[in-house]
């Protein structure tokens, strides 16, 4: 059997890091992780090369690759307001667009409802000429997917997605998407003004509420006991069956969630 059909590489990119799995396309375990923190000062041509020449698994054969584009640059159309040739035109209720902006969009069909996103196209560039033709997404895609497809049972759910110094914040109500934005954090207090203040607009009781939270936030530290005392019922995935499942560390799973459940 020709082990590298099974092999899947799925890259998280960002201006200054790349993280990114190699997984087992059929069981989804995690073969290998890494992360590279890229040097601003340098042609990002050559900071890419340098962290392909230092990891020799990189440089086999991989029967699906994947990218994905973490940042803020996007919104949430949905199908009926959506045409592809008015992509920047959405965006730029939201961000500063430029004329030299490239744009894209995935199709979110649960949701019917498309991502629209500037996504980094030097990393699209740089691997396509590794690669050849490969997948790319906006990283709130697979992180929408995920947590509506866990929420197609309820009236209401909450979902705050922390990683390191940004959350995301979502609500479905009635299977319906009624709420997303990230938020910037620098302290466990700036956490808790977003969610409350989102509930308050959202007019959410925080006393009735279950925040579902998925990330870097866990049990007993400082964040969760600040949630706690103002929001009584915080559920959290039990990380150590998830890492048995995929085969890797707790930390990989609580701080690159997205990128295993792409």
């Amino acid at each position: 059997m020709n082990t590298n059909a099974q092999k899947k590489l799925i890259l998280q990119v960002e201006p200054q890091k790349i993280a990114y799995i190699i997984q087992n396309r059929i069981t989804n375990e995690v073969l290998h992780f890494n992360q590279y923190t890229i040097d601003p000062y340098r042609e990002i041509d050559n900071e890419l090369d340098k962290m392909m020449s230092q990891d020799e698994l990189l440089q086999t054969d991989f029967e699906e690759v994947e990218l994905l584009h973490n940042n803020t640059l996007n919104t949430i159309v949905p199908n009926e307001f959506y045409k592809e040739e008015a992509l920047g035109n959405y965006l730029q209720f939201t961000i500063k667009v430029f004329p030299t902006d490239y744009f894209a969009s995935d199709e979110i069909s649960p949701l019917q409802a498309h991502n629209v996103y500037v996504p980094y196209v030097n990393f699209n560039n740089y691997f396509l000429d590794k690669f050849g033709a490969f997948e790319y997404k906006h990283i709130y895609t697979p992180l929408l997917e995920y947590t509506f497809a866990h929420s197609m049972k309820d009236v209401q759910k909450f979902w705050l997605y922390k990683a390191q110094n940004s959350c995301v914040i979502i609500i479905y109500k009635q299977q319906h998407l009624a709420f997303i934005n990230a938020f910037e954090i620098e302290s466990k207090e700036d956490l808790l003004y977003y969610i409350l203040f989102v509930m308050e607009q959202m007019q959410i009781d925080p006393s009735q509420q279950i925040i579902h939270a998925i990330g870097d936030l866990e049990e007993k530290d400082n964040y969760y006991e600040l949630l706690f005392d103002y929001i009584k019922t915080i559920e959290l995935p039990n990380y150590d069956i998830l890492a048995k499942q995929f085969n890797c560390s707790k930390e990989i799973l609580k701080n690159y969630y997205t990128l295993l459940h792409t």
